[in-house]
């Protein structure tokens, strides 16, 4: 069995980036003490003018916070489509 899931969607690039991201991984947090597995769904705007500058302080904010997870923790991430093919590819061979 799955948790439940957070979702934002993202326009433009800046400190929010982040402020998104690391109030869903404190959600997340939450849901792993119970013993499920929380998705994080933090969404680019497609119509986004600097939807490539969102996606790399996006990443950048993701990696930061899988860092600070235990081994025996797992997140699901839902992202949109990055401009660049395997641009995410650093989260699928996170340790």
């Amino acid at each position: 069995m799955f948790g439940t899931k957070m979702r934002s969607v993202i326009k433009l690039p800046g400190d929010g980036v982040g402020s998104v991201v690391e109030q869903q991984f404190g959600l997340a947090r939450q849901i792993l003490v119970t013993g499920l597995v929380p998705i994080i769904e933090p969404e680019v705007d497609i119509r986004s003018p600097r939807k490539a500058e969102v996606e790399g302080q996006l990443k950048a904010a993701i990696l930061a916070q899988l860092d600070k997870l235990g081994d025996d923790q797992s997140v699901i991430l839902k992202v949109t489509l990055p401009e660049r093919a395997d641009f995410y590819r650093e989260f699928v061979d996170h340790p």
